[in-house]
């Protein structure tokens, strides 16, 4: 006990140098729980994100991951209806829903060009523009769904910039992404032809019922359509390229797979969870590197920090650690009032940083932080421009703990050094 209080009095000797060494471990603690918790909302909501293309649980032919680059139509799902309907009535399984990946051509005619009969112009002298209207062709990225289903899973229609939804499963409409649109000329309202070059040119002339926008360059070029608008357009019959399936929980991801195979439905397909598509384990990877050069960085501003406090203070009583060593206190009762003392700043300012971090983290979750467009639409999955924090339980301890450890370890050298002198030397250099 007594060398607790000795401990204890020897932090209000530099009132000042002890008000840094808090500062530092606050600080510390604090920017863990932010960042802690900033990394895991941006985490939280790339991964909602991800899961809306992907679902829980995925289910595809076993060949369309080798070519999968190409969107290839030779490995489809064939009875589509009868599989998805199977899959729906599998327990565990919220919602089943059938899409169709392909590449098409979008052309917009622009009628406004045309000279009409009246201006009573020679024929002779317009141009093709100013008699058959100017044509815009774009190549564009497809994916065809049942709207009904669709609505309930990927929420686009939270993401319209202007018109609707569709208006029934089988209308001869399409939504197209904001980049595309804009690049067509084209608003809600307007026509479209949709081309497609499998086996030949077909195509469909569909209404534009609405614009996304994403605020991803790479979605916001997607063109939309009903699953049975496509089947028609790629002469599909009752097939599909992927089914992804919602279950109860994202977590419980892995037991509804092995729910799904259980039943025979899915045997010689692939059958994949989100977590082990594309950049769902890029996410998780980046993830920890940040949060580990997060720690590395704040160690070592704040552990230096310490080294230096405590050094000082290891150098200011050389004298009085020799008088206390030819008393006859053991050495390594010198190492415990040094850690000590170090815990002491580490326990004050832990806790102090837990005050000011959680309710930053917190203000944060409410309000978030605003990435901004030029962020977020090079990002490979659609991100809000705005992303909350998230406090969790994890992030606090974690935080405490590198904070402790900090202290600790920013103090042990300095220690194991005040240990070690000879009390003659140090009553000498003390005086």
């Amino acid at each position: 006990m007594y060398l607790l209080r000795y401990a204890w009095r020897n932090t209000t000797r530099n009132r000042a140098r002890t008000l840094l060494t808090t500062f530092a471990v606050v600080v510390s603690v604090g920017l863990l729980m932010v960042g802690h918790a900033m990394l895991t909302g941006l985490q939280d909501h790339i991964v909602t994100e991800f899961a809306k293309q992907t679902g829980h649980v995925r289910v595809r032919h076993a060949d369309y991951e080798r070519e999968s680059r190409f969107e290839p139509l030779e490995f489809n799902l064939h009875g589509r209806r009868a599989l998805t309907g199977g899959l729906q009535a599998t327990p565990g399984v919220v919602l089943a829903a059938a899409r169709i990946h392909f590449r098409v051509m979008v052309q917009y005619t622009d009628v406004s060009t045309i000279v009409p009969e009246s201006a009573a112009v020679d024929e002779d002298t317009l141009t093709d523009d100013q008699i058959f209207g100017r044509k815009v062709l774009e190549f564009a990225p497809a994916v065809a769904f049942e709207p009904s289903i669709e609505r309930g899973l990927s929420r686009i229609d939270d993401r319209l910039k202007s018109g609707s939804w569709f208006t029934a499963d089988d209308a001869n409409e399409v939504l197209l992404g904001a980049d595309l649109a804009k690049r067509l000329g084209v608003k809600a309202g307007d026509d479209v032809q949709i081309i497609s070059y499998r086996k030949g040119i077909r195509d469909v002339e569909a209404h534009v019922v609405g614009i996304v926008d994403y605020g991803n360059r790479f979605a916001n070029r997607l063109a939309h359509l009903p699953i049975t608008v496509a089947e028609r357009l790629l002469d599909l019959h009752d097939e599909a390229t992927e089914i992804v399936l919602v279950g109860e929980d994202l977590e419980e991801a892995e037991a509804l797979r092995d729910t799904l195979k259980k039943t025979g439905l899915v045997d010689g397909l692939e059958v994949s969870i989100w977590s082990e598509i594309g950049m769902a384990r890029l996410v998780s990877g980046i993830f920890r590197v940040v949060l580990s050069i997060l720690m590395f960085m704040i160690i070592g501003v704040a552990g230096i920090n310490l080294l230096n406090t405590m050094m000082m203070t290891v150098l200011e009583r050389q004298r009085e650690i020799g008088v206390l060593l030819s008393l006859g206190l053991a050495r390594r009762s010198i190492v415990k009032v040094f850690l000590l003392e170090a815990s002491a700043y580490g326990i004050v300012g832990a806790s102090l940083g837990v005050v000011f971090g959680g309710a930053a983290s917190f203000y944060l979750a409410e309000t978030g932080i605003r990435l901004g467009e030029s962020t977020t639409r090079k990002m490979l999955v659609p991100v809000s421009n705005v992303i909350q924090a998230v406090p969790t339980l994890e992030g606090l301890v974690w935080a405490v703990s590198v904070g402790l450890f900090v202290v600790l370890f920013g103090a042990f050298w300095p220690a194991m050094r005040a240990s070690r002198v000879l009390p003659i030397e140090a009553m000498r250099r003390g005086k």
